[in-house]
């Protein structure tokens, strides 16, 4: 039997448009790499590599399910992305680097930013194709 808050996630994943999925994703993401972020802050060393890949899982679903054929450059780029970041976690486990761990949240932050927007649009009925000089996606420039 499902607990009530694992029906509450299914109920609310399943009424979610695609961009607001991958927000969610990117929440996940986000959350898990500020709470080891913080533990580091604070010498709680014990839980950061397991927070980490916690951080780490999300990330692997972000680039596992991009589309680079429909996507394009966005979808390149994206996926280079999610590469830097993946490779970040492996450095930040081994070093505890802070400010790397710091710099990949700002980066996803950043680009969960464009997807909330998106996600926003959508649901007031916007087209991506009515939105396209509104999209904070549009000519996404990503240097790593």
């Amino acid at each position: 039997m499902k607990s009530t808050t694992t029906r509450y996630e299914t109920t609310d994943t399943l009424g979610k448009s695609p961009a607001a999925l991958v927000v969610k994703v990117y929440n996940g993401a986000i959350a898990n790499l500020t709470k080891a972020y913080d533990d580091l802050e604070n010498n709680r060393t014990g839980s950061v590599y397991d927070t980490l890949e916690k951080a780490r899982k999300f990330i692997v679903h972000l680039h596992t399910t991009l589309d680079m054929e429909q996507g394009g450059d966005i979808a390149l780029k994206l996926s280079q992305m999610y590469v830097f970041i993946i490779n970040g976690i492996n450095t930040v486990q081994a070093t505890r680097d802070k400010e790397l761990l710091k710099n990949m949240i700002d980066i996803l932050n950043n680009i969960r930013e464009a997807w909330n927007t998106l996600a926003e649009d959508n649901k007031k009925g916007k087209s991506p194709a009515d939105a396209e000089t509104e999209c904070p996606a549009r000519g996404l420039s990503i240097s790593i």
